[in-house]
């Protein structure tokens, strides 16, 4: 079992069609982490099969931002054009748009969308007008947080942004690509510098009599880390330990990782990418950072603060 800590961090959207399409490799292979597939030219093939099979959900995570211009109806041989883009993602809920006249006879229009929007509406040829985003589009900004189960549960409840998370239904933790092993979060009110340098848990293999014998194997520096009378230390460790032993213990015998996965704690990492505009997450940095309306989690707090001051530095926010 391995014990980690919780961290964000801001993932910047590559520029062009190809750095849309890399963005949603990234979060699409996070559900299932198969990063080590991703090579150079392996982002196109990967979006379309999400739109083949009909996965838009991950379609959301690429951000598409685009600029028109037109001038009078009498002048201007694109304005019905023109104005049938901007009206219809003026209505649809997913987009954005900023229209700005600078002169009495030109509009400038900026909107800011995804692919899953353009794809499920047949719009794919709005990419004509695809552009870098400028100041007057609405950013959308795409984070990564490693953190635990629970707080999955509380950040999913912001339904405004789109998610990917990583899925203990098909990421089987007994293979070597995790080390044989889960990997739980060290929650903000455990004192990192008590755990023990070096400690495991031997249980017997007769779990269908939930007979289990615990030991402590230390090393001379483990032994000076280890408090022995903190029993609540004690419990949270062995707690986690023997989920993972009967989580190793039923996939042995044949269990699927969607079968054993029940069995997991609420302290099971999980990596998440999140993204939504940047008002959905100044609202997100209310709730979870500043607690506008109540004290936040502790550990949604532990990592909304240090990301919120990132978006400051980076003058997202």
């Amino acid at each position: 079992m391995k014990l980690i800590k919780a961290s964000a961090e801001i993932i910047p959207q590559g520029s062009g069609l190809e750095g849309i399409y890399k963005h949603i490799e990234l979060a699409g292979r996070t559900c299932y982490k198969s990063l080590d597939k991703i090579t150079e030219d392996s982002a196109k093939n990967f979006v379309d099969r999400m739109i083949k099979s009909g996965h838009g959900a991950m379609l959301e995570h690429g951000t598409v931002y685009l600029y028109l211009e037109y001038t009078s109806p009498l002048s201007d041989v694109n304005y019905l054009k023109a104005t049938e883009i901007e009206h219809k993602h003026t209505k649809n809920k997913y987009s954005k748009v900023m229209s700005i006249s600078p002169d009495y006879h030109k509009t400038q229009c900026y909107i800011t969308t995804n692919l899953r929007v353009l794809v499920e509406n047949g719009w794919l040829d709005d990419l004509e007008y695809l552009c870098e985003p400028t100041e007057y589009h609405e950013r959308r900004i795409t984070v990564k947080f490693i953190t635990d189960q629970g707080i999955l549960r509380e950040f999913t409840r912001h339904r405004v942004f789109s998610f990917a998370v990583e899925s203990t239904r098909y990421c089987n933790y007994s293979k070597d690509k995790f080390d044989n092993e889960i990997t739980c979060i060290l929650p903000p009110w455990i004192d990192e510098a008590k755990l023990p340098s070096d400690i495991s848990f031997h249980c017997s293999d007769d779990w269908g009599a939930l007979m289990c014998e615990h030991y402590y194997d230390f090393t001379e520096e483990g032994k000076k880390d280890w408090d022995i009378s903190d029993a609540d230390l004690h419990n949270f460790l062995f707690a986690l330990d023997s989920c993972e032993q009967l989580y190793l213990s039923l996939i042995k015998q044949g269990w699927t990782a969607q079968q054993a996965r029940n069995i997991l704690p609420l302290a099971t990492k999980c990596d998440i990418i999140m993204t939504g505009f940047v008002s959905d997450w100044k609202h997100f940095f209310e709730l979870r950072a500043l607690g506008t309306t109540g004290a936040p989690h502790p550990q949604a707090k532990e990592i909304a603060e240090p990301l919120m001051q990132k978006f400051i530095k980076q003058n997202l926010i």
